[in-house]
C-alpha cells in the first residue's frame, strides 16, 4: 500500500512517473530501498543537538562548514541545516557557517 501512494504522490512532483514501473525498480533494488528507508528514518528521529555532536566526531574539528554538515545529513533541508548551525552558535559551539 505505501509504495501505491509513493507512486501516486512522485507522480503529483513530475507525470512521467505514472509511467514508470516503480514497483519493478523498488523489487530488483530492493535492499538498497530499505537502506535509504532506515537512513531516512534514523535521520529524522535525530535533534539539532544530536546531528551537530555527529559532525563535531566526524570531523574532529572545532570548524565546519554547512555544505561539510549537509554531506553528512543529505535528507535535511538547507534551512535545517542553517537552524542546526545557528543553534550551535547560540550554545557556544564554535562553527562556521
Amino acid at each position: 500500500m505505501g509504495r501505491l501512494w509513493q507512486t501516486v504522490l512522485l507522480t503529483r512532483f513530475h507525470p512521467i512517473i505514472e509511467f514508470t514501473p516503480v514497483e519493478s525498480v523498488v523489487k530488483d533494488r530492493q535492499s538498497e530501498y530499505y537502506q535509504a528507508l532506515g537512513l531516512s528514518d534514523k535521520e529524522g528521529s535525530l535533534s539539532s543537538v544530536d546531528r551537530l555532536e555527529i559532525a563535531r566526531k566526524k570531523f574532529r574539528a572545532v570548524i565546519f562548514t554547512r555544505k561539510e554538515y549537509m554531506q553528512i545529513f543529505k535528507t535535511i533541508a538547507t534551512a535545517t541545516a542553517s537552524r542546526d548551525l545557528a543553534l550551535g552558535i547560540k550554545r557556544k559551539i564554535p562553527l562556521l557557517l
